[in-house]
């Protein structure tokens, strides 16, 4: 009787609690040197709250060198906004544990040589091959890859993947009292000497030399009237007078707040500078400004040109239009621009849209993001990602944030 088991509430065996996911991935990747910002991301998110113990996920781990292409302002808006932090990783996370070389077979079976794959975030990727039978995930290679458990499988991917309906985070003018456009002194338009209608010299009619009868021995003088050299009328230069070819104009569409603007062809002169175009509009008092990757928000003086390539950040108190006169000169140099390392304020250079890839070949293998600025509602669109995003197209009279890598230059697709 007293040998019956009796078991008891703390007799009854409770599993040991299993290892939670992020801590498991943090653990198994400390010690890969190249994988440190991975690590870094995953211990400042709460991604593990949408992972569940039981499930298969094959994660994505971009390198350090993947991350640092992001650039470092870039990279430091993500990493300290928790929410955007979980939507990034979340896409980095694909719902089942498939090995490398089962993703190979699986492409290789498939008719179009492509698979999607859903992911924690709630989008897909796209998984293919190259052409020496590399796996690579929306355009991104896969290097290697790491078993974790028999359930996580870590691909180490030379890229980060970039969620569709998702902007990066890019620039924002933040006009101080130190911004004040000053230095007009730089922007004297001086170039009046352009202007000055001194070329008579053209016009004068010297060439009478050669009419001048000289040989009036031969010649009795009276045919002279006939060679009075009465058609200088028609040798002065009156077709520089002749009246300008009809304008081409376009319109300019901007919105209440800050604008990212840009013009597409070469201005007519006398209606190229930013007091010119933007004469009526309402700024608030807020000066125009450009930008580069060294100098950063930078002012732009009311007589300076504006330029086909430019990306230029307009204010207006209220919703208008500008009218731009486009140059008519057939005779024009083809614009080009200097890029550098990091973010770059560009214009579109057409009266049409076109794609990025078209766009944007003279750089095609430094360039990494392009974000377009919708003014209408003062947000970013989503970031076109070279090599991975549908390719979309670029409009004219917008600006744009470009991201390369390395120092390049941008030439117009037509001005």
């Amino acid at each position: 009787m007293n040998v019956t088991p009796t078991p008891t509430v703390n007799v009854t065996p409770t599993p040991a609690p299993e290892a939670n996911i992020t801590e498991l991935i943090v653990t198994e990747l400390s010690d890969q040197e190249n994988l440190t910002t991975f690590v870094e991301a995953v211990n400042n998110s709460t991604i593990g709250e949408q992972l569940e113990e039981n499930r298969s996920y094959a994660i994505c781990a971009p390198t350090n060198e993947a991350f640092a292409g992001l650039g470092n302002q870039t990279l430091s808006v993500i990493m300290g906004d928790t929410a955007l932090l979980n939507r990034f990783l979340g896409y980095h996370v694909i719902q089942g544990d498939y090995t490398v070389e089962e993703l190979v077979q699986l492409c290789e079976d498939s008719a179009d040589g492509q698979i999607s794959l859903p992911t924690v975030e709630g989008s897909e990727v796209n998984v293919s091959l190259t052409e020496d039978n590399r796996l690579i995930i929306n355009n991104v290679i896969v290097i290697t890859q790491i078993q974790i458990t028999n359930n996580i499988v870590v691909y180490v991917i030379d890229g980060v993947l970039v969620p569709p309906d998702i902007p990066i985070p890019t620039p924002t003018p933040t006009p101080t009292v130190n911004v004040t456009p000053t230095p007009t002194v730089n922007v004297t338009p001086t170039p009046t000497v352009n202007v000055t209608p001194t070329p008579t010299v053209n016009v004068t009619p010297t060439p009478t030399v050669n009419v001048t009868p000289t040989p009036t021995v031969n010649v009795t003088p009276t045919p002279t009237v006939n060679v009075t050299p009465t058609p200088t009328v028609n040798v002065t230069p009156t077709p520089t007078v002749t009246p300008p070819m009809p304008e081409e104009t376009m319109e300019l569409q901007l919105y209440e707040g800050w604008n990212f603007v840009s013009i597409p062809r070469p201005l007519a002169a006398g209606n190229d500078t930013a007091a010119s175009v933007f004469a009526d509009v309402e700024t608030g008092g807020r000066p125009f400004y450009t930008h580069t990757p060294a100098g950063g928000f930078e002012p732009l003086g009311e007589n300076e040109t504006l330029r086909v390539l430019e990306g230029y950040w307009v204010y207006s108190t209220e919703e208008t239009t500008v009218e731009l006169v486009l140059s008519t000169n057939p005779v024009r140099a083809p614009a080009l621009k200097t890029l550098s390392p990091g973010w770059n304020a560009i214009g579109h250079s057409d009266l049409v849209e076109r794609s990025a890839d078209e766009t944007l070949r003279s750089v095609e293998d430094t360039w990494v993001y392009v974000v377009g600025y919708n003014a209408d509602d003062q947000t970013y669109r989503p970031a076109i990602v070279n090599n991975q995003t549908d390719d979309q197209g670029l409009s004219p009279t917008e600006g744009y944030w470009l991201f390369v890598r390395e120092d390049g230059r941008l030439a117009a697709v037509s001005a």
